[in-house]
């Protein structure tokens, strides 16, 4: 079970939780996150009340085999970069989908859904509770 816990930062008073003496997590997407493994759910984590968002910025790149090519980058904002580095400095794993672990690459870290719950709608699907995708930075 997912134990929630209140915690204040930054004048937010943050929802968290944590699962056995694993890392706090932080859900920054606008929906609950349901954990579970293939036979049974093991909790719920609410939106936390810090919610990232990223806009997509497409730039077409070329042509190949009579299709366009493009490349898509996502916006992010100074503000949510600096809370993020906050949390990550207090030991809270900011979590979150593909859109906002692209977004803020090593800030947020991506849910990954059991086995058989890769394709469902959101309704259904459970997330494993100690495996998270990264999105490296690139080094320029």
């Amino acid at each position: 079970m997912i134990k929630l816990i209140e915690i204040p930062i930054n004048d937010i008073d943050l929802i968290v939780g944590r699962f056995d003496n694993g890392p706090l997590l932080c859900n920054v997407t606008s929906h609950e996150i349901t954990f579970g493994d293939s036979k049974k759910i093991l909790g719920n984590l609410p939106a936390s009340g810090f919610l990232v968002e990223s806009k997509p910025e497409v730039t077409e790149v070329g042509e190949f085999l009579g299709v366009k090519l493009q490349k898509t980058n996502f916006d992010r904002k100074k503000e949510v970069t600096k809370f993020l580095k906050v949390l990550l400095k207090n030991e809270i794993l900011p979590i979150g989908g593909v859109i906002l672990y692209k977004a803020y690459p090593e800030l947020v870290y991506g849910i990954v859904p059991v086995k058989g719950f890769e394709r469902v709608s959101l309704d259904k699907k459970r997330v494993q509770t100690n495996v998270f995708n990264v999105e490296q930075r690139v080094k320029k």
